[in-house]
């Protein structure tokens, strides 16, 4: 039986879920953290100069310019629903997809911010970059010496400084790195053994104490003698004996030991570079008189509004290449400002 082979052409209806770019967008930034988002709003800033970032006098001169407006149409909010009457009309200022200047605040459901409850660190507070004990050490040194030699030898020494303050190399092999002689190193090491944090810079555990008990105002002489001689029989078994050397009392020797505890034996530890960054929340639960209510943190995070300057350089300018760009960045800005309130909608829904 012979195949018989033709052509026809047939009418198909079905229907299916499209991507549109502002949906792809809304979904990209749905998952961003609060410093990702950050990034990503000063990024978008950056590129499309139709954006702009709300300043607090902005704001209230926009409120003010505002309350004068005359009433404008009820926004929008579906992303795939395309209004039929307007499919074939040109998106321009005179005929804009949705009116985004009353947009957030006709929207229900946003939530409230964070601020109206409690008062937030700034992002660059809580992500702020602290000196190392190295970098301390040397901005001290470059107030306290005036040549460049000293300068040489005390960033060496400062070079060799551990985490802990304790000075790592011997006096003999920094005098050879810096070709310097050791009472010049030693010079310089006293200097050092002056800066803040007290006791940094010192050879030894004794060293450091001593230090400190110099530079304290209210250090006894027993203070110096117990670090200089008896650092190593401080535990209470040997007290008798201390004691009667010394020809002093006990209830001496343990306010002495008071004194010497108050002293850190490792004073480079207070600039320890090693610090811990806490996870910011996005929302907040606050607890109400009628139970628990959820709010948004919007700290760190720039607030965006169309620039009324390419606003009225959009509906001035004749048609043409600058007007086509000026179109197109505008459209952006309204998909990337949408996207925003989207996610801010999203979040506050699942925490609620």
């Amino acid at each position: 039986m012979a195949m018989e082979l033709k052509l026809s052409t047939n009418l198909k209806m079905s229907q299916k879920l499209v991507m549109t770019p502002m949906l792809q967008q809304a979904i990209k930034l749905l998952p961003l953290a609060r410093l990702e988002l950050a990034q990503q709003v000063r990024q978008e800033i950056t590129e499309n100069p139709v954006l702009e970032e709300i300043i607090e006098e902005d704001e209230l001169q926009d409120e003010t310019e505002t309350d004068e407006e005359a009433e404008i149409a009820e926004p929008k909010e579906n992303f795939e629903v395309i209004d039929e009457k307007n499919k074939g009309e040109e998106h321009t200022l005179e005929n804009p997809d949705m009116d985004w200047d009353t947009y957030f605040q006709d929207n229900i459901d946003r939530g409230s911010s964070a601020e109206n409850y409690t008062e937030q660190p700034t992002i660059e507070t809580t992500h702020q970059k602290e000196p190392s004990l190295q970098e301390h050490l040397l901005w001290q040194l470059n107030l306290s010496v005036d040549n460049d030699r000293m300068s040489f030898i005390g960033s060496c020494i400062i070079g060799n400084i551990n985490a802990d303050g304790y000075l790592n190399a011997n006096i003999n092999d920094i005098g050879e790195i810096s070709h310097a002689d050791e009472s010049e190193v030693l010079t310089v090491l006293k200097i050092i053994q002056e800066f803040e944090p007290l006791g940094v810079g010192a050879r030894s555990l004794q060293e450091c104490l001593k230090i400190q008990a110099q530079a304290d105002e209210n250090c006894t002489p027993l203070v110096l003698k117990l670090i200089e001689n008896y650092l190593d029989r401080l535990e209470e078994r040997y007290l008798a004996k201390v004691s009667s050397e010394l020809n002093v009392r006990i209830e001496s020797i343990l306010e002495a030991i008071k004194k010497i505890k108050r002293y850190n034996p490792k004073p480079g530890q207070t600039f320890n570079s090693e610090r811990i960054d806490y996870v910011v929340p996005d929302i907040f639960v606050i607890k109400t008189e009628n139970g628990y209510d959820v709010t948004l943190n919007d700290d760190g995070i720039p607030r965006l509004r169309i620039s009324p300057y390419y606003q009225n350089l959009l509906k001035n300018s004749a048609k043409g290449e600058t007007k086509d760009y000026l179109e197109e960045k505008h459209k952006s800005a309204l998909w990337f400002l949408k996207s925003i309130d989207q996610r801010r909608q999203t979040i506050h829904k699942v925490g609620k």
